[in-house]
C-alpha cells in the first residue's frame, strides 16, 4: 500500500499466494469506512484476505466470494457455500452464519441493521442485530435508494420497489428496466421503460 501524497510504500501486504514467477493477484480489493480495514480476494485461490491498512497483517482468511463492511466498519459481510457470514473487522472472527442456499451477493442498509442477501431463490432481509429472517423478496434485489428505505428488484417483467421496514412491495414498473447510474440529490433512480 502506498501513500498518494508521498509516493512512498506504508505497509505491503502480508500472506498473498505466490505463482512460481513471484506473481500476486488481487481482485476486489475494498476498504472498510473507516479505511483501517481492506479485504481483497486472492485471485491465485479466490480466497478473501481481511487486512489492517497501517500494517498490511492478516486480520482473517474467512474464504467466501462476496462482500460487504457495515457503515461503522465494524463488520465484514462474506457469502460461502453455506451461507452469508458475519464476521469481527477487529478480531477478524466469525460471530454468525445466515442460512441461504447459493448466496451471490450481500448489502448492507446504510444504517448497518438490515442486511440484504441475494439468491437465486429471491432476496432475504436480516435484522442484524438477531440475525433473524426479516423479509423474503421477489427476484433479488439490485440496488436500494440511497436512504436505504426502499429497495429494487429488477426480474424479466419488470422493476419492483420493495419497502424494507415492512418487506412489502409498494410499487411494480412494468415493461421496465434498472439502469446503472450513480445517484445524486436529485435523482436516486434511473429506470428505463
Amino acid at each position: 500500500m502506498w501513500d498518494v501524497t508521498t509516493f512512498k510504500e506504508r505497509a505491503a501486504i502480508e500472506n498473498t499466494t505466490r505463482k512460481n514467477n513471484g506473481e500476486v493477484r488481487l481482485e476486489s480489493v475494498k476498504y472498510s469506512p473507516d479505511s483501517k480495514a481492506l479485504v481483497y480476494i486472492d485471485g491465485w485461490n479466490n480466497n478473501i484476505k481481511l487486512c489492517d491498512v497501517a500494517t498490511g497483517k492478516e486480520r482473517a482468511s474467512p474464504g467466501g466470494r462476496f462482500l460487504a463492511f457495515s457503515p461503522d466498519s465494524k463488520m465484514l459481510v462474506t457469502t460461502s457455500y453455506d451461507g452469508v457470514k458475519l464476521w469481527d473487522v477487529d478480531t477478524g472472527k466469525e460471530q454468525a452464519t445466515l442460512k441461504v442456499v447459493d448466496p451471490y451477493s450481500v448489502k448492507l442498509s446504510p444504517d448497518g441493521n438490515t442486511l440484504y442477501s441475494n439468491s437465486r431463490y429471491g432476496a432475504i432481509l436480516w435484522y442484524v442485530a438477531t440475525g433473524k429472517e426479516r423479509a423474503t423478496i421477489e427476484g433479488g434485489f439490485g440496488t436500494s435508494l440511497p436512504d436505504g428505505k426502499m429497495l429494487v428488484s429488477n426480474t424479466n417483467e419488470a422493476v419492483k420497489l420493495w419497502d424494507v421496514a415492512t418487506g412489502q412491495l409498494r410499487a411494480t414498473l412494468t415493461d421496465s428496466f434498472l439502469c446503472p447510474f450513480r445517484p445524486t440529490a436529485r435523482c436516486s433512480l434511473a429506470i428505463v421503460q
